[in-house]
């Protein structure tokens, strides 16, 4: 009876170390599993990165675009004002003229305060 209890027992060992063979295998393949996933995961990630970055490089642009054009005109409508202030100085200046001449001319003839 002691062998069969022994060819029991050995049966039970090699069931149990096929067991233990077939687990290994399968956490082997897992650990790859898993590790694809990951690395499509980081894939993915630097795909969605870029993407990120070009779409801010792209908006950065718009909103540079945006920013020169409203300086643009912010320095048109300044250019405009300076022009309309010109002409009323040379206007002014036209008007006033006989006048200061007439002063400038007492003073030089001594006629004037």
């Amino acid at each position: 009876m002691d062998a069969a209890a022994g060819t029991g027992e050995r049966g039970t060992v090699e069931r149990l170390q096929e067991d233990e063979a077939s687990l290994e295998r399968a956490i082997a393949e897992a650990r790859r599993d898993a590790a694809a996933a990951v690395e499509a995961a980081r894939r993915e990630a630097e795909a969605l990165a870029a993407t990120a970055r070009v779409e801010a490089e792209r908006q950065a642009e718009a909103e540079r675009a945006r920013a020169a054009e409203a300086q643009d005109r912010a320095l048109a409508a300044a250019r405009a004002a300076l022009e309309v202030e010109l002409a009323e100085l040379a206007r002014r200046a036209r008007a006033n003229r006989p006048r200061a001449l007439e002063r400038a001319l007492a003073r030089a003839l001594g006629e004037g305060p």
